[in-house]
């Protein structure tokens, strides 16, 4: 699986799982489940929407049955599992004494709140609650999880580990692109004159004819240094069965990505956003913030492309030059 479905499935599951025993407790008169859930939510809506949240737990808190409030953002939240429309019109009437100014949402730990969304409330003044958004279930907590970059995933999934239930895990699949990466962060240049020896093709003439010159000094020459150990990994990849065709395809899915989307920018701002999606595209496809830098990660990708285009894989190629050096990996 990608990380991203790994991800969600686990935190899915540990949502699904609170949901589950708080009703069982409920159902037993046993609320230790449900008070101990609030810190969990507080660190749960924190990442997921940028909140500063903390338990509360102060007489005016207990009073109007906040669970969690943010005093920076004038922010409360209740945290409950009762899905009566009298709960919230009681939680609002309490908060006009005491939460003027404020902006009042529940969460409530079920799967399907949707009902009271749709209730009409009446609101007193200086509290702002909007029914629609401001009532949210775990089912909601899903749908904003999946529109969340894949580091703020993974560090739900941690916390979900930490505080719900201990997670099997799944093995996440890395991509072949993502391999190749982080075969190049570590590969070690010597810089010295060796690396300045003519290669047995004129690189210039693909340099000129897709005017690429404003790149050339210091990314195309200084990375071309390492054309010839990527050779070493592409050979690595044909023998374990891995055909480096299955890389240029991408790579050179990316390159007719950015020419067909930005058709009037020139060769050397395609390359440049050529980077950015390859960024993107790997670190989308597996969790690489706690390992590299995201310099690193650009400078592997801005290396893997200037390769690509020593290889003719991508940008075009001057009338009768075809030079390729992986033609003895292809199948």
């Amino acid at each position: 699986m990608a990380p991203r479905e790994v991800y969600l499935k686990n935190i899915e599951e540990a949502l699904a799982f609170l949901v589950s025993k708080v009703a069982i407790s409920g159902r037993m008169n046993l609320l230790d489940d449900h008070v101990l859930s609030e810190p969990f939510f507080a660190r749960f809506l924190n990442e997921l929407y940028g909140w500063n949240l903390v338990t509360s737990n102060d007489n005016v808190a207990n009073t109007v049955a906040v669970d969690l409030i943010d005093k920076s953002q004038k922010l409360s939240v209740q945290v409950t599992t009762n899905t009566r429309k009298e709960k919230i019109q009681n939680t609002l009437n309490k908060a006009k004494d005491h939460l003027k100014g404020y902006h009042v949402q529940f969460v409530f730990i079920t799967t399907d709140a949707r009902n009271l969304s749709r209730m009409d409330f009446t609101i007193p003044e200086d509290i702002s609650f909007v029914p629609s958004d401001d009532i949210i279930d775990t089912s909601q907590l899903m749908i904003t999880c999946q529109s969340i970059d894949v580091a703020s995933l993974l560090r739900l999934q941690n916390l979900c580990k930490e505080e719900v239930l201990p997670i099997q895990e799944i093995p996440v699949q890395s991509s072949e692109l993502v391999k190749v990466l982080r075969a190049v962060s570590k590969i070690r240049i010597d810089y010295s004159n060796e690396l300045r020896v003519p290669r047995s093709f004129k690189i210039q003439d693909k340099i000129d004819f897709n005017c690429l010159r404003p790149i050339q000094a210091q990314t195309i020459d200084e990375l071309a240094s390492y054309n010839p150990r990527l050779d070493t990994t592409y050979e690595t990849f044909a023998q374990d069965g891995v055909s480096p065709g299955i890389i240029f395809q991408k790579l050179s899915a990316i390159y007719q990505n950015q020419t067909l989307r930005h058709t009037d920018d020139n060769a050397p701002l395609i390359f440049l956003k050529m980077v950015e999606e390859l960024m993107n595209y790997v670190v989308d496809k597996f969790h690489l913030d706690s390992e590299m830098s995201p310099e690193k990660i650009e400078y592997c990708c801005r290396i893997i492309l200037v390769d690509a285009f020593i290889r003719c894989k991508i940008f075009v190629d001057p009338e009768g030059y075809h030079y390729d050096t992986t033609n003895r990996h292809q199948a």
